[in-house]
């Protein structure tokens, strides 16, 4: 069954594109469609193309200002793009495609203050913190989700996920905590739980190798504050090969409180960290 175009038209109404995301905005609008013929490394050249060009004039610290902000905006735009691609759709595989074909091609480099100098396309500055700006889930305290907001949240986390694993982010933490979210908590309304339990199985179904290599150290208990145990875990925070193995139990538990293709989905989760923990992906 050919798969559904993809509609971003929606981000005009929710998020004001200014003109230095236009360009973008239309790439990925282009790109991602069922249809479209572009490559994923045909695409990171022409993403590649838009980011700024160092002028004679520009200073070290004028060039990372430029740099800087365009990033900005185009990490809040990609965002708002991947919480519109279903998370089973190949357009978030694509995405990440892409991602890792800018990661290939020869180094921007930009410098600022003390910092350590960061590669725009390996390094990925500001991602993260635009995306933990942009991390909320439509649960929080006790919240019911609405469809589409549900459905954001999962396809985010599907991304996030999917990046995680390649190796180019670097936030074992968001899996932490949407994982204990739902399996370390009491059960909510069945609404929330559906949106939960589903958050959490992306995490294990596209990120699940970097999530298991993570969950097979334990930490002591001050490293561990960032990831803290949710109120059902019987063990210490740092106690992370408990958590997994406890997260394994919950995920069968949980699976009888959703709805069907959450269920599916959540026995999934738990058939892959079988296959992780006997040294297969």
């Amino acid at each position: 069954m050919a798969e559904e175009p993809i509609d971003l038209g929606s981000i005009k109404d929710r998020y004001f594109i200014p003109e230095i995301d236009q360009k973008p905005y239309d790439i990925w609008n282009e790109v991602l469609q069922p249809g479209s013929h572009v490559t994923p490394a045909e695409a990171a050249k022409r993403i590649n193309e838009l980011f700024p060009v160092r002028k004679p004039e520009d200073t070290d610290k004028s060039y990372a200002e430029k740099a800087e902000h365009f990033l900005e905006y185009f990490w809040a735009l990609l965002i708002q793009v991947v919480q519109l691609l279903p998370h089973e759709h190949q357009a978030q595989k694509k995405v990440v495609l892409i991602l890792e074909e800018l990661s290939r091609l020869p180094p921007i480099t930009i410098t600022r203050l003390q910092l350590p100098e960061k590669r725009v396309w390996t390094d990925l500055p500001f991602l993260g913190v635009c995306m933990r700006d942009d991390w909320a889930s439509p649960t929080w305290k006790g919240s019911l989700p609405d469809k589409d907001s549900a459905q954001q949240w999962i396809n985010q986390n599907s991304f996030a996920a999917r990046l995680l694993n390649t190796g180019l982010a670097r936030w074992p933490n968001f899996a932490v905590w949407e994982v204990r979210a739902v399996l370390e908590e009491p059960a909510m309304h069945r609404t929330a739980m559906n949106c939960n339990v589903a958050t959490a199985a992306e995490w294990i179904l596209h990120g699940g190798e970097a999530v298991f290599s993570y969950m097979s150290k334990d930490m002591d208990e001050d490293e561990a504050r960032w990831v803290a145990a949710g109120s059902l875990f019987p063990g210490k925070s740092g106690s992370l090969r408990e958590r997994w193995k406890f997260w394994k139990i919950r995920f069968s538990e949980v699976s009888q409180q959703v709805d069907e293709d959450v269920r599916e989905q959540a026995i999934r989760a738990v058939e892959k960290m079988e296959k992780l923990e006997q040294g297969g992906t």
